[in-house]
């Protein structure tokens, strides 16, 4: 399982790497000016014919350039014309390669710097998915968010209903304060049982369809939650002050499983934006295979 710390690894390893590229392509064009710059002077005598002043030429090569081309259209100075256009090409190559030495530069952040800036575009992402978008994440593939219908058959056997922990906790909190004791089965095996389950004919799956990669099976999506003690009260007390859906897109504290919940219940009617028809399925998929 890859880490932060891992991919700011290989996102500084990356960087340098078209550092030390962008370096040598430097210093090429200057050893390639060098040369350029002393075949023009072994031929300074042509120029001077045609009034052409060579250190003028190197100040300013573009516009040297432009009058020499004319020279060329008119017949003069054929032998040696492409030196000059040789040294304009390098002398703008050489400048477009500094300018991107010291953006890949900048690029070297910090971690804490890099961690800001990934948690930000995680957040932008979630929200956009959450809405019932399909985020593409290029030729990797893409993820959103399906209605699926509930089956409770595993391998020709009837599955156990998945447990409604929030419902569940709350009927045991009850049965406490009324005095009753709950179930358990080392402490109180005669208890009341306390364990409600979903019974909803559907569930909401995070959807990862792979692209045309590589290993493909090894590229999954787990959607964070938050599994601190208590957890399931503290989405409630929280919903209370919720006035939008986007108090619930930028709550920081939350995972996309509980934001996901939380939708469902402050709109009773959001779990629309994950109904997806086959058709439309099948055709995002063509899409990011091709």
């Amino acid at each position: 399982m890859l880490e932060t710390r891992d991919l700011y690894k290989d996102y500084i390893n990356s960087i340098q790497y078209k550092i030390n590229a962008v370096t040598v392509k430097i210093e090429q064009y200057y050893g390639s000016q060098e040369y350029l710059k002393n075949c023009i002077i072994n031929h300074k005598e042509e120029f001077d014919k045609i009034g052409v002043n060579i250190d003028t030429l190197f100040a300013n090569p573009y516009i040297a350039y432009i009058k020499i081309k004319e020279l060329v259209e008119n017949g003069q100075l054929n032998r040696v014309a492409h030196y000059v256009k040789s040294y304009s090409l390098s002398v703008r190559y050489l400048t477009l390669h500094k300018l991107l030495f010291d953006r890949l530069n900048k690029s070297l952040i910090p971690y804490e710097t890099y961690l800001k800036m990934i948690s930000s575009a995680n957040l932008e992402i979630a929200k956009y998915i959450l809405a019932g978008n399909i985020y593409t994440f290029g030729h990797v593939g893409k993820l959103y968010i399906r209605e699926k219908a509930r089956t409770f058959f595993f391998k020709g056997r009837k599955a156990n209903l998945p447990v409604d922990w929030g419902l569940s906790n709350k009927y045991k909190a009850e049965l406490i304060k009324q005095g009753k004791t709950p179930y358990d089965s080392v402490k109180a095996p005669h208890g009341i049982k306390w364990h409600c389950y979903h019974d909803s004919d559907f569930a909401y799956w995070f959807w990862w369809e792979a692209g045309p990669i590589v290993n493909r099976a090894f590229f999954k999506f787990f959607p964070s939650k938050f599994c601190k003690k208590g957890q399931d009260r503290h989405n409630m007390n929280f919903l209370k002050t919720v006035k939008c859906k986007e108090d619930i897109y930028n709550a920081t504290n939350l995972g996309t499983l509980d934001k996901m919940l939380l939708l469902m219940r402050f709109d009773p009617l959001h779990f629309i934006n994950y109904k997806r028809q086959e058709k439309e399925v099948n055709k995002e998929v063509e899409l990011v295979n091709n």
